[in-house]
Parts: C-alpha cells; sequence; structure tokens
C-alpha cells in the first residue's frame, strides 16, 4: 500500500501540480483493501454504488468466465464460481462495514446503481458537488445525451442465475 501512496503522490506531483485535476480510482478490488485505503489516503472521498447482490455476483461471474475463456484452453461453464462468490461476499462485507463507520461523514456518498444507469446526470450532479466541482456544459450537455442513450440501450449480456442459497452460504463461511 505505501508503494501505491508513493505512487499515486508521484502522478499527482507530475499531472497536478496546481491541484486544479482530482484523482479517480474506481476498482471493484479495492473494495477488499477500503480500510487501508482510508488509512493512506485520509482526505478521500468515497463513491458507492450500491447494486442489487444476485446481478452484481453475475456480472463479476460473467465476466471471469469471458476473461478465462481468452486466456485458458480448458472449458469451464463458470471457473472459480466458489471462489469468485466468496471474495465478492467478503468485499460486499468490508464496504458495508466500512459505509457503516462513514455514512454520516461528508466524503462518503452511496447512490443506487439502478438510477445511475436510468437517470445518471442527477447522480453525477451529485457526485460533482461532493467533489466540490462545478460541471460545465459541455459535461453536462454530454451527459445529457449518454442519459438519453442509456434509456435506449438493451443489454445483450447473459448472466449466470446466483441461487439465495449460493448467496446465503458464501455470507455465513
Amino acid at each position: 500500500m505505501r508503494f501505491y501512496a508513493n505512487s499515486i503522490r508521484r502522478h499527482n506531483y507530475v499531472f497536478n501540480r496546481s491541484g486544479q485535476r482530482v484523482f479517480v480510482s474506481k476498482n471493484p478490488a479495492y473494495s477488499g483493501m477500503i480500510n487501508m485505503l482510508h488509512k493512506y489516503f485520509p482526505e478521500s472521498l468515497y463513491i458507492n454504488p450500491i447494486r442489487n447482490k444476485r446481478e452484481s455476483f453475475s456480472s463479476t461471474l460473467s465476466l471471469t468466465a469471458r476473461l478465462y475463456a481468452m486466456t485458458c484452453s480448458f472449458k469451464c461453464d463458470i471457473p472459480y464460481k466458489e471462489e469468485t462468490i466468496f471474495m465478492l461476499v467478503d468485499w460486499t462485507r468490508n464496504v458495508a462495514e466500512f459505509a457503516s463507520q462513514h455514512r454520516s461523514n461528508a466524503r462518503y456518498i452511496e447512490i443506487d446503481f439502478e438510477e445511475l444507469v436510468k437517470l445518471p446526470l442527477p447522480v453525477l450532479q451529485r457526485i460533482y458537488k461532493l467533489l466540490k466541482m462545478e460541471m460545465s456544459g459541455d459535461v453536462y450537455n454530454f451527459c445529457l445525451k449518454e442519459q438519453r442513450n442509456s434509456s435506449l440501450y438493451r443489454s445483450e449480456h447473459h448472466y449466470h442465475v446466483i441461487s439465495e442459497d449460493e448467496l446465503t452460504k458464501k455470507e455465513i463461511a
């Protein structure tokens, strides 16, 4: 984590000397180390997209299957399913614990994933407000256009179904 923190500081020194930019990291794997991130970056803002657990887990399993198929010639319907679900349950637990401690903090915001997908503009406006940034007219118009496009979008992804039993078994473990 020290190496990562120093890398971010060097990055900001090179690309953000004026302090006008915001470094944004969108990495689901950081869910598992959110407390460590908070320790090394206490001034950070946290945006927690809340998504239906079954859909989120199914989406991750689908991604895992695609990545596995690209890198391995062995056929496997859902590679590392048990391990992936266990990891996601752990990440979800870490974030929930962090959220319970920081929900009243002005540096933390929860957003509804469905709302983000259906009406991204108001969600992005809340994020800009949290970041204390002004949304330019160009960004506003871009977001408005994307919001219109998202209402027409129909996903062709086919996700594996996860049973409630699979989710609860992992939560107890």
